[in-house]
């Protein structure tokens, strides 16, 4: 299953970004390896972007490692490699924070693939989308972890960890998805099926794709930072 990425990480208003973002493809006797995630570091906890760059490098080194060390490697041992990882990571923040005497914290949200398995993990607000083929929309996978005042109430690095739901999928040619902070996606939702129609009709260049969409959310008042990685499987 070969894929197309693109990518966009901005600072938008901000002096720091504090998004963090990977993208890491391979193939290996034969199969093919994706893994693609976006972390927001939260804004109120410190330095935001500690805490989402350290997240997104253990999962890429992690991830890379282990394709690495097999020469086929189950699906379901690399999910438990990630799940691993980032309990791992919360632990880290947690300790880092004692020591000094303070507090981080961040979303996270990971697609991980091998050949026509999928996996989707989403922490915190920020999001997977899937482009529904039958349907002509796109649909949110998982939820957010937000109160009825729109506040975090799970991320990494801070509060307890809880058991992390994954959502297992089927891949098809074709299929298009967009992972994103809130900063990229706040305003323009309705605009986001479009985008994600058009790049699984395979219409233009991906990246020129993500850049007029994070325009049309600077233009509807998005001032935060924002990241998005859109992932198109070959046909």
């Amino acid at each position: 299953m070969k894929f197309t990425t693109a990518y966009l990480w901005e600072t938008g208003g901000r002096m720091v970004n504090e998004d963090s973002l990977t993208v890491f493809g391979a193939t290996k006797a034969g199969r093919d390896y994706l893994l693609a995630a976006v972390a927001d570091g939260i804004g109120g906890l410190c330095s935001g972007e500690i805490a989402s760059g350290h997240i997104t490098y253990r999962l890429k080194l992690a991830f890379e490692m282990a394709i690495s060390r097999h020469s086929v490697i189950d699906s379901d041992k690399l999910l438990r490699i990630i799940l691993r990882e980032l309990y791992s990571c919360h632990k880290d923040l947690l300790k880092l924070g004692k020591l000094k005497n303070t507090s981080y914290g961040t979303t996270v949200s990971a697609l991980i693939v091998k050949d026509r398995r999928a996996y989707c993990i989403s922490i915190g607000d920020s999001r997977i989308y899937r482009f529904n083929r039958f349907l002509h929309k796109i649909v949110q996978i998982g939820r957010n972890h937000v109160d009825h005042r729109g506040r975090l109430t799970r991320c990494i690095g801070s509060g307890a960890f809880r058991r992390i739901k994954v959502r297992r999928l089927t891949l098809h040619r074709g299929d298009t998805f967009l992972i994103a902070t809130d900063g990229f996606y706040r305003n323009i939702t309705p605009m986001l099926n479009t985008l994600c129609e058009e790049a699984y009709h395979d219409t233009g260049s991906l990246a020129t794709k993500l850049k007029k969409l994070y325009l049309a959310g600077c233009n509807a008042g998005n001032k935060d930072n924002a990241s998005a990685i859109l992932i198109r499987f070959g046909r």
